[in-house]
């Protein structure tokens, strides 16, 4: 009995071993290979979710290069911007997606929701730091145990795919906007005051931080969403301003929720479609991005 325990400890020990080289190789190759160069040109880099990735066509805006993603939490958001710029040290802007919803407690399962460790960890795993790592280990251990292994060979793929992996600007062309209506309208109880996502904050904050430090521009947008459910959001909005002002001074908030689109521009309530991104993005190129500043100082009376 004493030797099987001692062989199963022997084997343990090698396999765990043999595991953790092969990530950290994986990990060293993927750095190493990634090509994580923007071009010199482009001095503004947009993050966030889906609701800037389809909004900016960055290429109808020579100074900027959209890398936003869907699904992506402000964890992933804070990681890509924070490598992205210190590989890059032309980019002195950062647009950092940020709407009304973006820091509600229901964002929770976008940090540590077994379906998005799943599809997000394995993309972002080479840019982890241990503190990273660490972190979402804490928020949902089984889940990234489990998916750690995946990193292995996902490090490999990434090596050849490079940075449209991590983003890029989304054309929608679906047109799911009335059936979405109907939709939030026999859902809209879901619109409702509640506490705050403790780690979406964290990490907006985080990246807030970060672009201090830097010496980074950074513009919190707010890009258009259809009125309707700019109306169901409203209970999120004071929570947005709040934090905004009160932990994000040096910050610029830009609202451009009500940005005058017609319901043909929207592919649901919450996304433009590529018709709405031209129209939009084409003002951004005209105007720049501060053109529209956000002060909430009135919320505070209310």
């Amino acid at each position: 009995m004493k030797q099987f325990l001692k062989n199963i400890i022997i084997y343990g020990t090698i396999l765990t071993t043999s595991f953790t080289g092969l990530l950290f190789l994986s990990n060293s190759i993927c750095r190493y290979f990634f090509k994580i160069k923007i071009p010199p040109q482009k001095n503004v880099l947009v993050v966030g979710t889906s609701h800037p990735e389809s909004a900016i066509n960055d290429n109808l805006i020579p100074r900027t290069k959209n890398m936003a993603q869907s699904g992506t939490c402000y964890f992933y958001t804070y990681i890509k911007s924070r490598e992205i710029i210190n590989h890059n040290p032309h980019i002195d802007t950062l647009v950092l997606g940020y709407s009304y919803g973006d820091i509600s407690f229901g964002r929770n399962l976008w940090f540590f929701g077994e379906k998005n460790i799943q599809s997000k960890m394995r993309n972002y795993f080479f840019m982890f730091d241990l503190d990273d790592y660490l972190a979402l280990l804490k928020g949902n251990p089984k889940a990234v145990i489990v998916n750690t292994p995946r990193a292995i060979i996902n490090n490999l793929k990434l090596s050849f795919t490079g940075l449209k992996s991590l983003g890029g600007y989304k054309k929608l062309k679906k047109d799911n906007l009335k059936k979405d209506i109907i939709d939030h309208e026999n859902h809209k109880d879901f619109y409702k005051k509640n506490e705050l996502s403790k780690i979406e904050v964290k990490y907006l904050l985080e990246t807030y931080k970060f672009c201090e430090k830097k010496n980074i521009t950074l513009i919190l947008l707010n890009v258009p969403i259809h009125p309707q459910l700019e109306k169901y959001q409203e209970v999120f909005r004071a929570d947005y301003c709040h934090i905004a002002e009160k932990d994000m001074p040096n910050a610029l908030l830009v609202n451009h929720s009500n940005f005058p689109l017609a319901d043909s521009c929207f592919s649901d309530l919450g996304h433009i479609n590529y018709k709405g991104a031209e129209i939009y993005t084409k003002y951004l190129n005209q105007n720049g991005y501060t053109s529209t500043l956000q002060t909430c100082n009135t919320l505070d009376e209310e």
